[in-house]
């Protein structure tokens, strides 16, 4: 969306003199002379306004845009031909998706800005309200892997969400967008580049509701609230859903807006085939159809133009088919393009009728610095059809009134005359100009700049102060300050200085002037300070309000939050309001594996502990060969650093194979009671440094020697990991290290000392869309012989294939596998893996030891989590069958 002109038109004049052009025609003492200048008004060096809206003086164009889901897409389109046209939009009112095309068209967006925002954007993600893997804290990660379902509670009372998502991504997708359109026009739709509208339902009273107001991305949001699907938006005192169940098509709002000819555009679903009717979306949808065919057909005839594509192979959802919907609407709208022009021509132009005159002379007076041969130029080329100028010919006042705009128009001049003179039986025309002063210098002063730049030096007037020129060149830096994400730019005032022949601009860029939060009733102010990296007496950022926006949604405090810009006289105020969840839940997961058969947790506590965004929650894990209780209270940030603790005590339970030969023989069964708190570092979303102490009593039990023995251990711990994988499970890409150090010791009142270092290292490696190779590699040493229960494991289908999990056991170990996966369907994934490694106890490691094994694997990504079937076979015949279903936990 960039700063736009209006064929050579002056920026800077036309904002002086109101927004519109006014040519005046006067008659003088005497008849026999008459007088048309323009401007009105001799230019004020010293207050120029930049930059300008325009108005015409034809009849004016409405678009009414209907919703449709991803079908609406079509709409942009429609937009492209008539921009490429030259077809200008005065009033938009959109319902639904008609809503989000129409509301971005409004705010300046043009029709192949808007192909490249459909084309370039997951629409699937952004309408998700799960936040991206890498968007979360490390700590967060770490928390909620393996859960795969959660419910939060009123109290004691379960809290049942309104919809299947609260559409937080694309709102401040939305949020993003229209920032500073909205600022500028003073949250009112009206002062929008197009006047807009954006069509609601009441769902309290069932009335409609027009939105000219207020927080666009919100009002956007709003009309394409789709009962079930998303949330319904808070507007004041109203509960505000899709429009389009009670106007399927707003040609009403767009004429009230004071359009003389509408154009409807109809991109709304058609009515599904019974087959097509299975969930309860689907119900929903075709109710709706139902319910507004009627209304949809009265509104279709009060439009003068029915632009309707041919969208019938398309559903709601088929966002990923976005230029073929987009083409769609450029085919039906080329169709009807003959058809449309000659509506448009019978309707639109307003003719005027002026007098014309046969000129005997022309003169041109005031030009002191310009060259005679380029005005003469200028002139009769500006409106070669009804303007000519030679004195053989004659001319309308039209063509004159066209003659000074033109010269106006070329930036050298700050008034330009026309006088018709008669002398006896001749008459003379003479064009009176004023030019503009010299200039040497543009100076810009602000907050985050202050630079001189020489005035640009070019034919056919050296160093005449040229207001093309300066539009290009205030517009260049306003693009500049936009790119690094300073939104607000402004020119509050440009001056000119006569005695150094410079051009002073002041630069407004939007200074906070204070940022208020509502809406938080438990969270702490400084939980929304410290995500949000905006601050008072700065200037705005957008891409710094992004991403706080970003920040507090992935906090999983809040529903909803929005962000608007409001004017004052001291600068923009932000007002960001959220909207909290419930903060009592209930989360939880499960899964199956071969060797321990299924197993499921249950999470309990609160994810917002007084108020502060720490969480504190019981975990309960049950299974057949595993049992973990705890009770944690964990903090991913403390205060507004980046610091991060937990505190955990618990018991473990564990059923460990005792294997010999590649045959169980038993079992090892473990008990650990455990107390342990960990203080570190988010290292901002990359990965984590923590130092861990670490006190525990382990039970272990042999049903081989039917022995048992009792260990206390006291440990000193240093983690450091980073992770940058772009999801889990089936990651495409990234990388994830750990070093992880420990330190027993009897003088922290354990009964054995020991260290510890291991050391892992992976990598996703993206060779086509389909094919992915994962090398890795791990490494494990220590100091003596470590007690069984801490020694490295080796074995199991996400270690080495062949053989059982932790088969093998030693105090060092070595291991490296390398994978290759493809993707043969949709969620369906082949995999093949070479695996070498081995343990030790003693000895040294020696590579001549090393073993081998590999396996392959199918997977399929389900709604419970990955469900694997692999087979895995080792250098010495030892081979096994693995099955998996479930996140792992």
């Amino acid at each position: 969306m960039g700063f736009s002109s209006h064929k050579l038109r002056v920026v800077l004049l036309y904002i002086l003199l109101g927004n519109f052009f006014w040519v005046s025609a006067v008659s003088a003492d005497s008849p026999e002379e008459k007088i048309f200048r323009y401007p009105t008004e001799n230019l004020d060096l010293n207050n120029l306004k930049f930059p300008f809206k325009t108005e015409s003086k034809r009849k004016k164009i409405g678009l009414a845009l209907s919703g449709g889901g991803a079908r609406g897409l079509a709409q942009i389109g429609i937009l492209k031909v008539l921009e490429r046209e030259n077809i200008s939009i005065d009033y938009i009112a959109g319902t639904s998706i008609g809503g989000i095309v129409g509301g971005l068209y409004a705010a300046g967006f043009s029709a192949p800005e808007l192909e490249k925002i459909a084309l370039e954007n997951n629409w699937t993600d952004l309408l998700k309200d799960t936040p991206s893997r890498l968007s979360l804290l490390f700590s967060q990660r770490e928390e909620s892997q393996g859960i795969l379902f959660q419910f939060r509670f009123d109290g004691f009372k379960p809290y049942i969400p309104q919809a299947l998502t609260g559409a937080q991504k694309f709102t401040n997708f939305l949020s993003r967008l229209t920032l500073e359109a909205n600022y500028r026009a003073q949250l009112n739709f009206d002062n929008l580049k197009i006047p807009f509208r954006s069509v609601c339902t009441d769902l309290v009273t069932g009335e409609k509701v027009v939105l000219d107001s207020g927080d666009l991305a919100w009002a956007m949001r709003a009309t394409m609230a789709a009962p079930l699907a998303f949330t319904p938006v808070e507007w004041e005192e109203k509960l505000l859903v899709d429009g389009g169940l009670v106007d399927p098509i707003p040609v009403d709002v767009v004429k009230q807006m004071g359009a003389d000819i509408v154009i409807a555009v109809n991109t709304s679903s058609v009515l599904a085939a019974k087959e097509q009717i299975l969930t309860p979306l689907d119900i929903a949808a075709q109710s709706t159809s139902v319910m507004t065919l009627e209304k949809k057909q009265q509104s279709l005839s009060q439009a003068q133009v029915v632009i309707s594509p041919q969208l019938k192979d398309f559903t709601t959802m088929d966002f990923d088919k976005a230029k073929l919907l987009i083409e769609s609407g450029e085919k039906v709208a080329e169709k009807l393009l003959p058809q449309l022009k000659l509506i448009l021509e019978n309707e639109i132009e307003i003719v005027s009728e002026t007098p014309k005159y046969k000129i005997d002379q022309v003169n041109f007076e005031g030009n002191e610095k310009l060259d005679l041969g380029y005005i003469e130029w200028l002139t009769p080329w500006c409106n070669q059809k009804i303007a000519a100028i030679s004195t053989s010919d004659s001319i309308s006042e039209e063509g004159i009134i066209k003659n000074l705009e033109k010269l106006y128009d070329s930036g050298y001049f700050q008034q330009v005359e026309a006088r018709l003179q008669k002398n006896g039986d001749n008459l003379t025309l003479t064009y009176l100009l004023k030019e503009n002063p010299e200039l040497e210098n543009i100076v810009f002063e602000g907050r985050l700049v202050r630079e001189s730049i020489p005035n640009p030096k070019g034919n056919p007037a050296l160093g005449i102060l040229n207001y093309q020129n300066l539009e290009k060149i205030l517009a260049e830096k306003q693009n500049e300050y936009k790119k690094k994400g300073y939104s607000l730019i402004n020119f509050r005032q440009i001056s000119y200085d006569p005695n150094r022949k410079s051009l002073n601009v002041e630069v407004d860029e939007g200074i906070i002037s204070r940022i208020k939060y509502a809406g938080n009733q438990s969270t702490k102010n400084w939980v929304l300070n410290r995500n949000f990296p905006l601050k008072e007496n700065q200037p705005f950022n957008s891409r710094l309000a992004n991403q706080g926006l970003a920040n507090l949604h992935n906090t999983g405090l809040f529903e909803q939050t929005s962000l608007s810009l409001l004017p004052t006289s001291e600068g923009p105020a932000i007002e960001l309001k959220v909207k909290e969840k419930k903060y009592n839940l209930i989360r939880g997961g499960v899964h199956y594996q071969d060797e321990y058969h299924s197993e499921g947790f249950l999470q309990l506590g609160n994810s917002n502990l007084a108020g502060t965004g720490d969480e504190l929650f019981l975990h309960l894990q049950y299974g057949d060969r595993k049992q973990v209780y705890k009770l944690n209270l964990k903090g991913d940030r403390i205060f507004k650093t980046y610091l991060t603790y937990k505190l955990s005590l618990g018991y473990k339970k564990e059923e460990r194979n005792l294997i010999l030969n590649h045959k169980r023989i038993g079992f090892l069964e473990e008990e650990r009671s455990t107390l342990n708190f960990s203080f570190g570092e988010n290292i901002f979303k990359l990965g984590k440094i923590s130092w861990e102490a670490k006190a525990e009593r382990i039970v272990v039990r042999n049903s081989v020697t039917d022995s048992s023995e009792a260990k206390n251990l006291r440990s000193l711990i240093f983690k450091s990991t980073f992770d940058n994988l772009n999801k889990y499970p089936f990651p495409t890409q990234g990388s994830y290290h750990q070093i992880y150090l420990e330190l027993a010791a009897k003088v922290l009142q354990g009964d054995f000392s020991h260290s510890k270092f291991f050391f892992s290292s992976e990598a996703y490696l993206s060779i086509t869309e389909r094919l992915n190779i994962h090398p890795k590699f791990s490494l494990g040493l220590s100091d003596r012989n470590l007690p069984f229960s801490e020694k490295f494991p080796l074995g199991g289908s996400r270690s080495f294939y062949g053989y059982y999990t932790d088969e093998k056991q030693g105090n060092k170990f070595l291991l490296l596998n390398l994978e290759a996966r493809v993707k043969t369907a949709k969620r369906v994934y082949w995999s093949v893996r070479y695996d070498l490694g081995e343990t030790w106890e003693k000895e040294k490691l020696r590579a001549k030891e090393l073993k081998s094994a590999w396996g392959v694997k199918f997977s399929l990504d389900t709604p419970l989590g990955p469900l694997e079937l692999a087979y895995g076979r080792a250098v010495f015949k030892q081979d096994k069958w693995y099955l998996n279903l479930g996140l792992f936990f």
